[in-house]
């Protein structure tokens, strides 16, 4: 394959994505502004 995909460690994948991935969403998360507690829906934008 032209990108390497035939050479990717898919445990190497799954172990990052179920160890660092979720530390990196709280790390990520503690930089949006906070939502509204009024639930009006205007914050973050998502």
């Amino acid at each position: 394959m032209i990108h390497g995909y035939d050479l990717v460690d898919w445990k190497e994948v799954w172990k990052t994505a179920a160890e660092d991935v979720p530390d990196l969403l709280k790390d990520l998360q503690s930089l949006l502004p906070k939502k509204p507690e009024d639930g009006s829906g205007k914050g973050n934008g998502l």
